[in-house]
């Protein structure tokens, strides 16, 4: 029986070496003769087996022409050591080139003399194909981490060795061929403090338990210089143990500074006060992508109420403002621009915004994004026009006191000649016309100070005054001026604050007010004038900003205004009321002397709603104090005895009532027509005067310099200044004292009340 080992001894051998892709051959030495071949010669060369039987040199035919050299070293390598092995490409018949392993063997007889060289030739085509597609990317992978600052590194676990790639080598700047790494040397490039705790722990963790990691750290370079690197690690496992880690480490510096850069911008994006909107470009609506909290300070609207709409909500119904035609022009061509435009808050407010708007694009320069940055304006413009209402209010102002002087020294002699007619008619028709006249003559002087008292500096006397008593003496005089259809209700509040106010200006805002208020009435109705106290505590729109404020409130229910009428309210001159029932200049008045004592005039109206007037005066720093009862009239003396008055008036009219005037209150008067007449009687006249009553603007002198001139010669003399001009106007240099000035026109009770006054303080 055949034992089954013995199953190969049956098979032919040349079934074996015809089945071999290698081919095995012997050949003679040193000629080369072929001794024996195997068939697989053919497959391997192309060439048939005979050929080869027949030339022993044959295979060197084959090789590839840039590599026969390799002939001589095979030569070389079997006369020094008996064999050689060689790897190198050859060219079969069919021009196929391939690489083959020819591995040979000097074979010497029993007296070592050298009789043949046995060898074998493998197909290794495949293989080297391999390596060398191995070889292209290693040298990509190299080439692309170079060109990324992409290192890499591997630790061998067990022998703890570092390996380092060319790149890291270059980002630790240090040189490959005099360094040899190591993890500890590794481990101390990081900056000392959190980077370093932080890359020991990870690479400890990874190398005993298998943690990878992924950490951005800061690193300091062999030559001092401090960067940002990621340093990734990965661990390798056999038989359950982490045997390799290796890892990726890249310099991300740059990338650092970017995302450091990006936060400051980001940062003071969210901080500015300026609203910013970006817009997607890409989609048909332009929907908004992202909003910083200005825009939400600026419209009420918080953020996730905002995105994805298109800014257009924000423009409310006014879709025809020139501005918006400019930003949509601007939006189809995908340029930039920039408009003022008119949006509303959540609330419903209008508001002005500046807008810039810009297009972004991206790297293939299409259109991404628009961006948006706005301003708002509403206060700016609101101050524009306040400082523009104060330039046509101050011009208005030069032009009165300009002609003043010539227009009241006319009402002076009007109304001071109709007072003398009055005291000597009782009775008859001339007494009302005589009355008219003098009505006119005071209407007139009102509208010539409020049209003074728009000027910026004006000589008023602010003190502390509780401005209740100041309205309660004048409430019931406004009774009379409004009709009896319309009632006038009074509510002040009990322990109002004190105001810090001139009286007469009080007198102004409320008559004004009121005045206004009962004109606005067309038929029955009211008007309400309240006081209260106000604390604000947060700045109000178009209102007064934090602190204590006296509110004076009048509110009518009257036809009320549209929102053109209030743009001009307080223009100079401007009036809703029929020619001859309206100046124009008493509002603009109220809204200036509101302003020049740091308070601040709102208006709430809607036609067919009636107005409501709010007026804020600051609370005054100390307590308000009594105010004097006004009387109807003040009672005129009929004889003063031994009381001597000059007169000097170069307005000859003004100068002849003045005399009257005076000597009808009982004075003995002289008069001077000039500056130098008046001298000369006080020098020469023998007997004493007392009072001195001047113009302040005359030829020759001022009166200011007159009275100097005048009190060299006696020391002790009173004066009274007048003038058609307003105090404010003349200035301090002028005027030093205001209890001694009387503007003109003045009535006869006045002009009495201001002689009697310093007389009996002298």
């Amino acid at each position: 029986m055949t034992h089954p080992d013995n199953s190969l001894h049956t098979v032919p051998l040349s079934s074996i070496l015809n089945a071999m892709e290698e081919v095995i051959w012997s050949v003679r030495w040193p000629d080369f003769v072929p001794i024996f071949i195997t068939p697989s010669v053919e497959r391997l060369y192309g060439i048939s087996h005979q050929a080869f039987m027949a030339n022993g040199r044959l295979w060197e035919e084959c090789i590839h022409p840039d590599e026969r050299t390799i002939v001589a070293r095979i030569l070389t390598d079997l006369a020094n050591t008996d064999e050689y092995s060689a790897q190198y490409r050859i060219v079969t018949r069919t021009g196929t080139i391939k690489w083959v392993h020819n591995r040979g063997k000097l074979i010497r007889d029993a007296a070592g003399q050298p009789m043949r060289v046995d060898g074998i030739v493998s197909d290794i085509t495949q293989r080297q194909e391999a390596l060398l597609a191995l070889e292209k990317t290693k040298e990509l992978l190299s080439q692309t981490s170079r060109i990324a600052s992409i290192g890499g590194w591997e630790i061998d676990v067990p022998t703890r060795r570092l390996l380092w790639s060319e790149v890291t080598f270059a980002i630790h700047e240090v040189d490959p061929a005099t360094t040899e790494p190591n993890i500890e040397m590794a481990l101390n490039f990081y900056k000392p403090g959190a980077s370093q705790t932080a890359i020991r722990t990870a690479v400890q963790r990874c190398m005993e338990a298998g943690e990878p990691f992924d950490l951005e750290l800061e690193f300091i370079t062999a030559k001092g210089r401090e960067l940002w690197v990621r340093a990734v690690g990965q661990p390798t496992f056999a038989h359950g143990r982490c045997v390799k880690v290796w890892g990726v480490f890249q310099d991300i510096t740059a990338r650092k500074h970017d995302e450091e850069a990006r936060r400051m911008l980001e940062a003071a994006v969210q901080a500015a006060p300026l609203g910013v909107i970006v817009c997607d470009a890409r989609q048909a609506d332009r929907p908004i992508v992202y909003t910083n909290p200005a825009i939400s300070q600026i419209t009420g609207y918080a953020q996730h109420e905002i995105l994805g709409r298109n800014p257009r909500f924000l423009h409310g119904g006014e879709a025809e403002q020139a501005g918006l035609l400019q930003l949509r022009q601007a939006l189809a061509a995908g340029t930039a621009c920039h408009v003022e435009l008119r949006n509303f808050r959540k609330d419903g407010s209008p508001y002005l915004v500046e807008l810039s708007v810009a297009p972004v694009q991206g790297s293939d320069g299409s259109l991404k994004h628009f961006v948006g940055i706005q301003r708002d304006i509403t206060q700016q413009r609101r101050l524009q026009q306040q400082l523009l209402m104060a330039q046509k209010i101050e011009a208005v102002g030069r032009l009165a006191a300009g002609v003043a002087h010539d227009y009241n020294n006319a009402l002076q002699s009007i109304l001071g000649n109709t007072e003398l007619a009055l005291n000597h008619i009782n009775q008859g028709p001339l007494l009302a016309f005589l009355e008219e006249i003098r009505a006119a003559a005071q209407r007139s002087t009102t509208i010539t100070r409020q049209l003074l008292g728009l000027t910026r500096n004006p000589l008023s006397q602010p003190r502390p005054i509780d401005l209740n008593a100041v309205a309660e003496q004048l409430i019931s005089m406004l009774r009379r001026l409004i009709r009896e259809d319309i009632q006038l209700y009074w509510s002040p509040e009990r322990d109002l604050w004190p105001v810090l106010l001139d009286p007469a200006q009080i007198d102004q805002i409320i008559t004004n007010l009121t005045l206004n208020a009962r004109d606005a009435i067309g038929a029955a109705g009211t008007i309400a004038i309240t006081t209260s106290n106000v604390e604000v505590r947060e700045a109000i729109p178009d209102g007064p900003p934090p602190g204590k404020f006296i509110l004076l409130t009048v509110r009518d229910n009257g036809s009320g205004m549209d929102r053109e009428t209030q743009a001009r309210l307080f223009e100079p001159f401007f009036t809703t009321k029929p020619v001859g029932q309206g100046t124009g200049i008493g509002l603009p008045s109220v809204a200036n002397i509101v302003q020049q004592n740091h308070g601040v005039i709102m208006v709430e109206s809607a036609l067919g709603a009636g107005t409501t007037v709010r007026v804020y005066l600051p609370q005054a720093p100390s307590p308000a104090l009594p105010e004097a009862r006004k009387t109807a009239r003040i009672p005129l003396p009929t004889a003063t005895i031994n009381v001597t008055v000059l007169l000097c008036e170069d307005d000859s009219a003004v100068r002849d009532l003045g005399q009257r005037i005076l000597v009808r209150l009982g004075y003995s008067v002289l008069t001077a027509a000039s500056p130098s007449a008046a001298l000369n009687l006080i020098a020469r006249h023998p007997g004493p005067i007392d009072i001195l009553i001047t113009d302040v603007v005359m030829p020759e002198l001022s009166g200011t310099d007159l009275l100097h001139q005048a009190r060299k010669i006696r020391p002790k003399l009173h004066w009274l200044f007048m003038s058609g001009h307003s105090a404010e106007t003349l200035g301090k240099d002028e005027i030093p004292d205001a209890d001694h000035f009387i503007q003109k026109p003045f009535t006869i009770g006045e002009l009495a009340a201001k002689v009697q006054g310093i007389l009996r303080h002298a």
